[in-house]
């Protein structure tokens, strides 16, 4: 399977292609899609799921973020442009923050706020695979109860849909730094495992005067 059969009529930066043929080789179940903001990855992430959601009825994908306030400020707003870009419908529902395509493939909007839920009971739903958007900013338990949660879902027409965990994040000192980033700069990153730089200069969509802008910005934070 190459990327031209999900992705449809729109542009991906090399980085971006780069990690969609990972996901689609099926050699790796856990992706890291690390690096600085406006780095396209969110875009990615919408996209990913949108077209997986398409392509197999009936498969469930969830959007994890820490809080629903975050989700709503961000990832749903990203979600929502995805879908008019692709020129495609789902059904929104309020009620239960899930996105239902007319194949019956839905979307869910989950919260992974350890404070308030320390037994993850929000994420205790069967799904195909699901995105941590902005994953350094909730806790490894979350991570570890969707391993359990992922591929549930998963066979189409005897064919086995591939189950993933894809978590973008910001750099940061902590579990997703230790489970993706050291061991891809360490060189020993090994399947089922798979990690991705982004950066705001391989989007595509950033203007060369956006990314002139950050360079105002205090070097470390800039870094």
């Amino acid at each position: 399977m190459n990327s031209s059969s999900v992705v449809k009529t729109h542009e991906l930066s090399e980085t971006q292609d780069q990690l969609l043929q990972a996901l689609e080789s099926n050699q790796y179940r856990y992706f890291g899609y690390g690096g600085g903001f406006s780095g396209g990855k969110s875009y990615l992430a919408c996209l990913i799921l949108i077209q997986f959601a398409l392509k197999y009825p009936k498969t469930r994908y969830a959007i994890v973020r820490k809080t629903l306030t975050s989700s709503r400020k961000t990832s749903l707003l990203k979600f929502r442009e995805v879908l008019l870009e692709l020129e495609e419908f789902a059904e929104w529902n309020g009620s239960d923050l899930t996105f239902t395509f007319p194949n019956g493939s839905v979307v869910y909007f989950l919260e992974a706020d350890q404070g308030k839920d320390p037994n993850w009971h929000k994420l205790r739903l069967e799904l195909t695979a699901c995105v941590m958007e902005e994953a350094d900013e909730m806790a490894e338990g979350a991570f570890d109860h969707l391993i359990g949660r992922i591929g549930r879902c998963n066979v189409f027409h005897g064919n086995v849909v591939p189950a993933f965990i894809l978590c973008t994040f910001n750099p940061a000192q902590n579990w997703v730094k230790s489970r993706f980033y050291d061991p891809f700069q360490e060189g020993t990153l090994q399947a089922p495992f798979y990690f991705v730089q982004a950066l705001p200069s391989d989007n595509p969509f950033n203007s060369q005067a956006y990314l002139d802008g950050l360079k105002h910005m205090p070097d470390a934070e800039y870094q």
